[in-house]
């Protein structure tokens, strides 16, 4: 009940600060979809593979396939979200997303046959590539009628609610599973939430609102006083991160996406080998998004360097714990290990965000998030495919051998190339 007040107030907070501020677009839909599309989403990817699992309803390979169709196709969905929001706009591709989720949610906890699976799961990737990248770019736009303090507090609230989404639908997968004794019952609160969700989606600002917005906005700077507008230096504090190349945030939004993959994918399968039920899974889950959070958190008011230096010890760490598990296969290890890929998954993923951002908000181009998306689509999805084959003809182990073969050139090359990068100490935020 508290938890809930709590997301209640921040959602409030959101909405008063537009007011007291007096922000001219409308903050709280965008922030309320993230929570919510978050939690129905990560609740439901959760539920699926237990169920599956733990009632050995599928083979390790053919689980491999179904959870990966969605991320695979998510490759190329941000692509055909940016074609779409073209032609219909930001909002309306955002409505049609949420009822994509709907026809394929619906479906998938009515048929367990895996050639439905497949397809809804192919549907739902359609929904995250239609949904995300123009989710994303509702943030990118503000960014151009915002000051560089708003932009920070509006990142702040949209990296929030998607986490908030995230625990909560943790939490609530681990109470009801203990409670009914069955990972279905959580797939179905999983759907409920969805159905919840799609109105939110027309509440969200309109292009034309915003185009207008910033038509207004241009006029006022034009009137101005010379002392009253904004110094190039300022305005230029907003982008701090384009010194960093998009490339470099793209190949290590594929590293860290593939790391965290193959963590969690080997996990339900290590937890019932030891004989930990599937709830178990919820709250060591619950745990590594919560150092996430921690860790998002922790970067987003870090100057430049300092991000730079936090994501090159993490990248060591992550390669230092899949090398110690390949020689190490106890269980309470594997869960250390496990949780804390959340703490490193949230300073890459802080990192890369913003420096995705930057890039669009500056060029007025979403490419450079749908390319960071289409990087997560491919860590994702093509990971569970061979980790899947792998599960079923031999050990796990084998996983963390080839991660670090395929981490080493990625440190590699995110050390070289930002080597030749000079990053003031004071570089902004």
């Amino acid at each position: 009940m508290k938890s809930n007040l709590q997301l209640l107030n921040f959602f409030r907070k959101s909405k008063s600060e537009s007011a007291s501020n007096q922000l001219p677009y409308r903050t709280w839909p965008v922030y309320f979809l993230a929570f919510m599309k978050t939690f129905y989403q990560s609740l439901f990817s959760l539920a699926l593979p237990n169920y599956l699992i733990y009632n050995d309803i599928m083979d390790p390979d053919m689980v491999g396939v179904v959870l990966s169709m969605t991320a695979l196709f998510y490759i190329v969905t941000p692509f055909i979200g940016q074609l779409v929001a073209k032609k219909i706009g930001y909002r309306n591709t955002l409505i049609i997303s949420l009822f994509l989720s709907v026809i394929s949610y619906t479906t998938q906890v009515l048929f367990f046959t895996p050639s439905i699976l497949i397809i809804m799961q192919l549907i739902e990737g359609l929904s995250l590539g239609l949904f995300w990248p123009n989710i994303m770019m509702q943030i990118s736009i503000w960014q151009d009628i915002s000051s560089e303090t708003q932009n920070e507090l509006n990142f702040k609230h949209f990296n929030k609610s998607w986490n908030y989404g995230l625990l909560l639908s943790f939490i609530s997968g681990f109470v009801i599973v203990i409670q009914f004794h069955n990972d279905f019952i959580a797939l179905i609160a999983s759907v409920v939430l969805m159905f919840l969700t799609v109105p939110i989606g027309f509440f969200v600002d309109s292009e034309s609102k915003i185009s207008l917005i910033k038509s207004q906005k241009h006029l006022k700077v034009q009137i101005n006083r010379p002392e009253e507008t904004i110094g190039p230096e300022a305005h230029g504090s907003n982008y701090a991160h384009l010194v960093i190349p998009a490339l470099i945030a793209w190949i290590l939004n594929l590293g860290y996406t593939t790391a965290k993959s193959i963590f969690n994918f080997n996990f339900p399968y290590n937890l019932k080998a030891a004989g930990f039920g599937s709830e178990w899974r919820y709250v060591f889950i619950f745990g590594q998004q919560a150092l996430q959070i921690i860790a998002l958190n922790l970067i987003g008011p870090m100057n430049l360097r300092k991000k730079v230096n936090w994501v090159k010890v993490c990248l060591i760490t992550d390669l230092i714990m899949a090398i110690t598990l390949i020689f190490i296969q106890n269980i309470y290890f594997i869960i250390t290990a496990t949780v804390i890929m959340g703490f490193s998954t949230g300073i890459k993923q802080g990192f890369v965000m913003k420096v995705n951002f930057d890039h669009s908000a500056k060029t007025g181009d979403s490419k450079y998030i749908n390319i960071g998306e289409i990087m997560a689509g491919i860590g994702f999805g093509v990971t569970p495919l061979w980790l899947g084959l792998l599960l079923d003809n031999t050990s796990y182990i084998w996983s963390y051998v080839i991660y670090s073969l395929f981490f080493i050139p990625i440190i590699l090359y995110f050390f070289l190339s930002l080597s030749n990068i000079k990053i003031e100490e004071n570089n902004g935020k």
